[in-house]
């Protein structure tokens, strides 16, 4: 399947650095242009981190795409901690050295189907991200 012109801009977008929501319905393609900025990020020696709100939304990726959930990617687990609590414990607690490295490591997140998110879940992305660079804007000021 190749790219319309919607998805060449929205490719565009992201290997620019930008942030990208991208919607539309079931079937229109919107996981294979996941696959392809994947594929571009590898080219341009980006690390690119799929992840989703569910394990059956990862599903849909083959395994050396390596997709998890958002929450298993950030640490934030359960969610039982505040957004300041989260972020203090990943970047201080040695069991969460793993986490902290993909988090730094990362160039181009992913979330599948961003919109099953709640802002107190977008609140605790914002704050891990930002133990990468706390310039950068994720999505909540």
């Amino acid at each position: 399947m190749s790219l319309n012109t919607g998805r060449k801009k929205a490719l565009k977008i992201v290997l620019d650095g930008h942030n990208l929501v991208l919607l539309g319905a079931a079937g229109t393609g919107k996981s294979h242009l996941v696959r392809v900025i994947k594929e571009h990020c590898e080219k341009k020696h980006k690390r690119c981190a799929i992840t989703a709100t569910t394990g059956i939304a990862c599903s849909v990726y083959p395994p050396d795409f390596c997709a998890m959930t958002i929450h298993r990617w950030s640490g934030i687990g359960d969610g039982r901690y505040s957004p300041k609590e989260i972020s203090n414990i990943i970047h201080n607690n040695v069991k969460y050295v793993e986490v902290l490295d993909r988090i730094k490591n990362t160039d181009v997140l992913v979330v599948e189907e961003c919109s099953l998110t709640s802002l107190r879940l977008m609140e605790c992305l914002h704050e891990v991200c930002c133990l990468k660079d706390p310039s950068l804007y994720f999505g909540v000021i």
